[in-house]
């Protein structure tokens, strides 16, 4: 998984329109129609209509909306069970009771040993974690609401003071707690899975999100009332959108490690998804055919698939679905291709989302002059560097000898590295003014090139900035004929006519960088998707 590009949408209406021409150009024009397998964006009705579209071109690409998104889309859903919303709504009047005092959080921190999760409106995955943080410290909180400290403290007339008392102190309001945690639990790390970036596949969603429903449905069938029907209806009706028109099914059926645990892959409605998903994605007929016809050889476990090797490689958690079919699947090479491309890909579009951060650290408020087509190089290194880090860290962990460390040598080029030189050029590359040239002018002269600084003219003529460029062009040819390092400096010393007067050199961005607003400040919108690829 690495960061491809990113989308200037700046002034643009997200409409399925614009959305499909973004992602057709990437399809069509740069990755190619024959090596993409499915394309993954969130739910949303633009997004949907947009794929559909691509999909109706290009019978063999498939369109899934997120894992993560859905399964958050049913954590909201149960939330607003009557059930549920009292548990949520109290928990959350007593954490921020506790956060809006400085002395009473920090008496709150003493006492339970620790800090609760803070609850996040968008993210419904995170109230559930208010709620664990909660009822894992129950006995702290009981033993501090019977104490001197809180009965004498100075909020003990605030009428949030009373409500966290007769909810903290109270066994019902706990056992409610505990009965919603136990229906999300399950959901939550089949929540974590589908949002891991390595191992978070496809082929392994399907397996854990029946096993967590079955977990969920065991304990509370026995409860009161209908919650338990409410909720299984809930997870059965975002599963079935989900798992409508995808491959996940098929994935989950060609997944060795339900091979042997399971007989997912024995059930018609498996064999029916395998079937539909090769005729998609096979070359010819013929390949399609011989596809089918091994996949009941993979069911029966003949040949390498039933060797104890093969068994114990899909069951030890360490060989992923795609290198075990990589290894064990060269006697049905027409099976093998398909099944590679089927399991491989990821279930959700969580990576995308991470790159905001990335943005957020390279386009600061300092930096909002930064033109849009340097900003998307700079996040599109910085992410891919990360990437190459982990690598490393991953080929290089069994290793017990203490040689020098790669990860720490890369770790130095990295952006968030406050020491790094490129930092500092970030910082110092920023101007009041617009800038002067564009990074794709189309001169010839090295002075427009992106690799030189812009000096600000407001008081330089014609002349004067001729006499600049053959300055910068002698002291290049200098450069390069005595190998000195100092002549840089030299150069800059005997021509500075910006760095006092009128600020700092500006380095040359893009035509869109500059802003009409009066604090320099400029919001850019950015439309992220993950296409899956082979």
């Amino acid at each position: 998984m690495f960061f491809h590009k990113t989308v200037n949408a700046t002034g643009e209406v997200q409409n399925a329109e614009f959305i499909y021409d973004c992602i057709s150009k990437v399809v069509e024009e740069e990755i190619g129609p024959k090596y993409i397998v499915q394309i993954v964006t969130d739910n949303g009705s633009n997004y949907k209509k947009a794929c559909k579209m691509l999909v109706a071109k290009h019978k063999h690409i498939t369109w899934q909306p997120c894992a993560a998104h859905t399964i958050n889309l049913m954590l909201k859903d149960i939330g607003r069970f009557d059930e549920v919303d009292h548990v949520v709504k109290s928990a959350k009047r007593i954490c921020n009771f506790f956060y809006n005092h400085n002395r009473l959080h920090a008496m709150m921190r003493q006492k339970i040993g620790g800090e609760l999760v803070r609850w996040n409106a968008t993210r419904f995955g995170k109230v559930f974690l208010c709620l664990q943080s909660f009822f894992d410290r129950q006995d702290e909180f009981k033993a501090w609401m019977v104490s001197p400290e809180w009965k004498n403290i100075e909020w003990r007339n605030d009428p949030d003071h009373e409500f966290a008392y007769d909810c903290l102190t109270n066994r019902v309001w706990w056992e409610k707690m505990e009965l919603v945690l136990k229906v999300v639990g399950p959901l939550f790390c089949v929540l974590r899975y589908a949002d891991q970036q390595k191992n978070g596949t496809i082929s392994g969603f399907l397996p854990k999100m029946i096993q967590a429903y079955n977990e969920i449905t065991g304990k509370i069938k026995h409860g009161k009332g209908d919650f338990h029907k409410k909720v299984a209806e809930v997870i059965s009706k975002r599963l079935r959108y989900i798992l409508n028109g995808t491959i996940i099914h098929a994935a989950a059926a060609l997944d060795p490690s339900e091979l042997y645990r399971s007989n997912l892959a024995k059930k018609s409605s498996s064999q029916f998804a395998v079937t539909m998903a090769i005729k998609k994605l096979a070359k010819s007929t013929s390949e399609a055919a011989a596809a089918i016809d091994q996949f009941s050889r993979f069911i029966e476990k003949r040949g390498l698939f039933g060797t104890p090797e093969a068994r114990w490689s899909a069951l030890n958690g360490r060989t992923s679905a795609a290198e075990w079919w990589g290894s064990y699947g060269g006697q049905y090479p027409e099976l093998q291709r398909i099944a590679r491309r089927i399991v491989s890909p990821c279930v959700s579009s969580s990576g995308c989302e991470r790159n905001w951060s990335t943005f957020a650290l390279v386009h600061t408020k300092v930096r909002n002059r930064l033109g849009y087509d340097k900003l998307e190089k700079l996040v599109y290194v910085h992410y891919n560097l990360k990437l190459c880090i982990q690598q490393f860290e991953a080929d290089f962990q069994n290793f017990q000898e203490k040689d020098p460390d790669p990860c720490s040598m890369m770790m130095d080029l990295a952006l968030y590295d406050e020491g790094n030189p490129i930092m500092e050029w970030l910082n110092n590359s920023m101007s009041e003014s617009t800038p002067i040239l564009d990074e794709y002018d189309d001169s010839d002269d090295d002075w427009s090139t992106p690799s030189n600084f812009v000096i600000e003219s407001l008081h330089m003529d014609d002349e004067e900035i001729a006499a600049y460029k053959r300055k910068m062009q002698l002291g290049k040819k200098k450069k390069r004929k005595m190998q000195l390092d100092e002549d840089d400096e030299c150069i800059a010393d005997d021509y500075d006519t910006s760095s006092e007067e009128h600020g700092s050199p500006v380095y040359a961005e893009s035509g869109d960088s500059s802003s009409n607003d009066e604090d320099g400040d400029e919001f850019k919108s950015v439309s992220a998707i993950w296409i899956c690829c082979q």
